[in-house]
C-alpha cells in the first residue's frame, strides 16, 4: 500500500470517528433540549435559547463539513466540493458565531442580575468552556473567511492585471 493510500485510510478513519462524535453531540442535544416555555417558565433570561440554537447547529455544521472531508479522503478528485463549501458556510458561520457570542454576553450579564435558574443552563454553569468553544468557532470561521478573501483579492488583481497587460499589448 503506497503511502499516500495509508493517509486517505488513517484521514477517513479519524474523520468516521469524528462524525460517530457529532452525531452523538447532537444526539444528547436534540435529548436534552429545553423548549423555550420551559426557559422562559425557568429564567427571566431566554437568551439561553439562541445559545442552546448555536450549538445545535454548530454541531451540524462541524458534522457536515467532516462529513465533506470524509468524500474527499475516499475520492481525492472532489476536493472542489470541500472549498466550495468552506467559502459558503465560513463567513456564514463568522457571523452565526459573532452572534452567539454577543448572545452569551447578555445571557451571562443577564443570569448576574437576576440569580435565578439561569444558573442550571450549560452557557452559565461551564462559561469558561463555552466561550472556548465559541472562540474555536470563531477562530475557524475567520481563517476560512480569510482563505476567501484571499483567493478572491487574488482572482481580481490577477483580472486587474491581465486587463492591463491585453491595453498595453493592443
Amino acid at each position: 500500500m503506497e503511502n499516500n493510500s495509508k493517509l486517505r485510510l488513517a484521514g477517513s478513519v479519524v474523520s468516521s470517528l469524528a462524525i460517530l462524535y457529532y452525531l452523538f453531540e447532537i444526539e444528547q442535544q436534540i435529548e436534552n433540549w429545553v423548549s423555550y416555555d420551559d426557559i422562559i417558565n425557568v429564567t427571566d433570561c431566554p437568551q439561553v435559547y439562541g445559545l442552546e440554537i448555536w450549538l445545535l447547529t454548530q454541531s451540524g455544521i462541524w458534522c457536515g463539513s467532516i462529513c465533506i472531508m470524509l468524500a474527499v479522503f475516499i475520492a481525492p478528485h472532489m476536493f472542489k466540493l470541500m472549498l466550495c463549501f468552506m467559502y459558503l458556510v465560513g463567513p456564514v458561520f463568522f457571523m452565526w458565531t459573532v452572534f452567539a457570542l454577543i448572545v452569551q454576553a447578555s445571557f451571562v450579564n443577564c443570569c448576574a442580575e437576576e440569580m435565578d435558574k439561569c444558573e442550571d443552563f450549560y452557557p452559565f454553569k461551564n462559561s469558561s468552556n463555552f466561550v472556548v468553544l465559541l472562540v474555536v468557532s470563531l477562530l475557524f470561521s475567520v481563517s476560512v473567511t480569510v482563505l476567501l478573501a484571499s483567493v478572491l483579492i487574488s482572482a481580481l488583481w490577477q483580472q486587474i492585471r491581465n486587463s492591463i497587460l491585453r491595453y498595453q499589448i493592443v
